[in-house]
């Protein structure tokens, strides 16, 4: 359910035809900006349910993730994109893969995989498969630097390592003057979780199946 946002008859040679473009109330989100701060120690809940009822998106029930988060500040951000980020904070925190759908009229999340109808694509019915596993980008250590002394010299403060039996891939976290060494540590260890392990992607091509959404399983014999 949602909204035509474009909407462009054509009559051509006694012909007629229409191009419409049309999204669910979740558009909305993506073409408006804000500013939030949100200090340490406020929940996933309380910033995901604010956002939708300042913007006027109904929900029936909350059903996401409700993580405890470190300070987190947007400037002139897309609404969709401080959903996403504040997401991302979830998955890394431990608290599970969440998407953010439209059905019937309002919002819902759903923890990744959680779907009880699982489509099953065979060999027959399949067009094309692709696996690719690739270490390219991988960082396998990232190095906290402090600020330099009178010398110009920066004294390393901590070493943070990762998969090191692919060879030393090493990025540098320089520590800001009013940041304490536990916080460093910890953007450094955000390197290291996004950018230290290896990438994954498979590919499948198969005829469409309109009931799947971003998020389901399924299961595949190729």
């Amino acid at each position: 359910r949602g909204y035509v946002t474009t909407w462009n008859p054509v009559v051509q040679n006694r012909s007629d035809s229409l191009k419409c473009t049309n999204y669910d109330l979740l558009y909305s989100l993506q073409k408006s900006q804000d500013n939030r701060y949100y200090p340490s120690g406020t929940g996933t809940q309380s910033i995901l349910t604010e956002l939708f009822k300042d913007y006027g998106i109904p929900m029936q029930e909350y059903h996401g993730p409700n993580v405890t988060h470190g300070k987190l500040k947007y400037n002139n951000s897309y609404v969709s994109d401080i959903i996403f980020d504040v997401l991302d904070d979830v998955k890394k925190k431990g608290g599970g893969t969440y998407f953010l759908r439209a059905a019937k009229g309002y919002v819902d999340f759903m923890e990744k995989g959680s779907n009880s109808m699982v489509y099953v694509f065979q060999a027959e019915n399949t067009q094309s498969i692709s696996s690719q596993i690739s270490v390219a980008d991988l960082i396998t250590r990232v190095k906290v630097i402090g600020k330099e002394n009178s010398k110009g010299y920066s004294s390393v403060e901590a070493t943070l390592n990762g998969l090191l039996q692919y060879g030393i891939r090493q990025r540098i976290y320089t520590r800001g003057s009013d940041e304490s060494l536990a916080d460093a540590k910890s953007a450094a260890q955000q390197i290291l979780d996004e950018n230290g392990t290896i990438k994954e992607k498979v590919t499948l091509q198969a005829p469409d199946v309109p009931f799947l959404r971003k998020g389901d399983f399924v299961f595949v014999t190729i």
